[in-house]
């Protein structure tokens, strides 16, 4: 699967009396994901799925690559899941487990506040829990 969003491609202000552009730069995003083969199918491994996008891709004004890049893996087994990644350049960690009507996910990431990777990260813990179908 490959996907392309488009932001802040058109973007107007309501002046004085007229209609006034600003200067926005359009922010392109850029995505895929796929699913990886297993050689042999196993009773707990169901399927391993990697994807990996890029923020802002057209901007190269001196801005890190590394800080606009999401990667990462997800293996699921029986009702549960580990995922790992990297947002922005900085380390996440995911686990979650799906029983039917009730699914519970815990995920540790980090986001970066300042220019580039490491110099002003953020650390967060999320906690979700889905009741429903």
């Amino acid at each position: 699967r490959f996907g392309i969003v488009c932001q802040d491609l058109l973007f107007w202000r309501i002046g004085e009396d007229k209609l006034e552009a600003l200067k926005v730069h359009p922010n392109i995003k850029l995505g895929a994901s796929f699913n990886l083969p297993l050689k042999e199918q196993t009773y707990f491994i169901r399927h391993i799925k990697v994807g990996v996008s890029i923020d802002d891709a057209l901007n190269f004004e001196g801005n890190y690559y590394l800080k606009n890049l999401h990667l990462g893996g997800e293996l699921k087994f029986l009702p549960c899941f580990v995922r790992v990644g990297l947002n922005g350049g900085l380390p996440s960690f995911g686990v979650g487990c799906d029983l039917w009507m009730v699914r519970g996910d815990y995920v540790f990431f980090g986001k970066e506040r300042g220019s580039f990777p490491g110099q002003d990260p953020a650390w967060n813990h999320m906690l979700s829990l889905r009741i429903g179908w």
